[in-house]
């Protein structure tokens, strides 16, 4: 399925993303905690557009950001939308929650969210699955940065050869075997190994805060066979 703007032009998809935003905003005038809702969805629509320029600067501008920088960016990125609905349940939630108790359970979904994003990026490049279903090292080809290639970037060698490959050409048509060029350095620079290990260390710690959330609030069942699916 073609993405929104190639199907409906840039212009229509602009703004039915702008009418959505304004939507939202006034829906959370229907709800029994309007003020504490509306502030959710801008605090995170704030962090979301943030997290969405850095890696845009980055992309344009042709820089490899710091490991911390990259994790900053993700987090707002990607785990707006998941604290998002976390603040939206507790502020309309019949029994109040403490806010100990909820920054724990935000902390929570940003570290399930950064373990995806990596967990996805690594998968992209090692798991026949994906390359079925999206192709061979996709992520390469569209210059997409990651841990992986943040870290190869900074360990390599081959690091000015592999950034004039990712970032200095039409990646669009990207051959397989540049993309396997690439993997290659990739794994020779043990970023492979680090990323994976990254991936463990995350889960590890998923778990542990899991198994004290259900001390806290009840089993939640569902969301541990969630995070046991997600285990590579």
């Amino acid at each position: 399925m073609p993405a929104a703007h190639i199907m409906y032009g840039v212009g229509q998809t602009v703004n039915c993303v702008a009418y959505t935003g304004a939507k939202a905003a006034l829906l959370c005038e229907e709800l029994r905690q309007p003020n504490a809702c509306r502030k959710a969805l801008y605090d995170e629509l704030d962090n979301l557009f943030s997290g969405q320029a850095l890696e845009l600067h980055w992309k344009f501008h042709r820089k490899c950001p710091s490991m911390k920088d990259y994790i900053i960016m993700i987090d707002n990125k990607t785990a707006g939308f998941f604290r998002l609905v976390l603040r939206l349940m507790a502020a309309e939630a019949s029994v109040p929650m403490s806010p100990e108790k909820e920054n724990t359970l935000l902390h929570f979904m940003t570290l399930l969210r950064r373990y995806y994003q990596i967990r996805d990026d690594y998968q992209n490049l090692i798991s026949d699955e994906y390359a079925a279903k999206k192709g061979f090292c996709d992520d390469l080809s569209e210059g997409k940065l990651s841990l992986i290639l943040i870290h190869t970037l900074n360990n390599s060698p081959t690091a000015d050869r592999i950034r004039g490959l990712m970032f200095g050409g039409h990646r669009a048509g990207m051959s397989q075997e540049i993309r396997s060029y690439i993997l290659f350095e990739m794994e020779a620079a043990g970023s492979l190994e680090y990323t994976r290990r990254i991936i463990t260390e995350l889960y590890e710690t998923l778990l542990r805060m899991l198994d004290e959330l259900e001390v806290t609030f009840g089993p939640n069942t569902s969301l541990r066979a969630l995070v046991q699916f997600l285990k590579i």
